[in-house]
């Protein structure tokens, strides 16, 4: 049996990658793995594709998974849309590199972690407003990550009610919904909070914003304890922009 080869990311350099390992070793067991649904998807075409150059967004994909399979490299899509999945992914990688121990002991971690930055609710939480995108508004629901960080950071999703990950609300809702500050990613208030329709919205009039590093809250992974305990100290201190 050849070497076993594990790859991580599926958009352009991962398939191109795997095609390369193949061509270097015909016997090497391959395998690659990516969040999203569509492998091989070159991000620089959408230009063609909006100006009408290409007729189908799934003809950017210059290595789809069809070809990989035809060289027998398997392609699996993970989700990763949870704090849970993250050690589950820790043991299906550690798994499939044949160090299962090491994923288990990860996993492991990763919990202790968690809980060791979890907070006990109080009987009145903060009510916590996060938008993916403001036009037109997209705001996280209790499928995502940061929904369940904010959880236990003793805080409470303005839109838990929201199973998906994140679906587009309009500005009258959150308006009608009592949002005790807005989560921003980064140093600085967002540009959209300055225009007019906005100010409808009390803590927008208001500027109260809690901001956080937004390399940490970009995707769940190993550094999600670490974000935990950024947004529970920018809750403590109120934050307000």
């Amino acid at each position: 049996m050849g070497q076993r080869i594990l790859i991580v990311g599926g958009a352009v350099a991962g398939p191109a990658a795997a095609v390369s390992a193949r061509a270097t070793d015909k016997k090497a067991e391959i395998m690659l793995l990516e969040r999203a649904k569509d492998v091989g998807f070159a991000t620089g075409g959408l230009a063609f594709y909006l100006g009408g150059e290409v007729r189908s967004i799934k003809d950017l994909a210059e290595l789809p998974a069809e070809r990989l399979r035809a060289q027998r490299i398997p392609t699996l899509l993970v989700r990763t849309d949870h704090l849970d999945d993250v050690p589950r992914l820790a043991r299906l990688l550690a798994s499939l590199a044949g160090r299962a121990a090491v994923g288990d002991s990860l996993a492991r971690w990763f919990y202790r972690e968690l809980d060791s930055a979890t907070v006990a609710p109080s009987a009145e939480p903060p009510s916590v407003l996060i938008l993916a995108w403001d036009q037109p508004p997209i705001a996280i629901g209790a499928g995502s990550f940061l929904s369940e960080l904010l959880q236990r950071a003793g805080a409470r999703n303005v839109f838990a009610d929201l199973q998906a990950p994140s679906a587009p609300v309009s500005l009258e809702a959150i308006a009608s919904r009592s949002v005790d500050a807005i989560l921003v990613m980064g140093d600085s208030v967002p540009a959209w909070a300055a225009r007019a329709e906005w100010q409808s919205v009390e803590a927008v009039h208001d500027g109260r914003f809690i901001r956080v590093p937004a390399d940490l809250f970009s995707r769940p992974g190993p550094r999600s304890p670490a974000a935990l305990r950024a947004l529970v100290a920018a809750l403590g201190a109120g934050a307000p922009a």
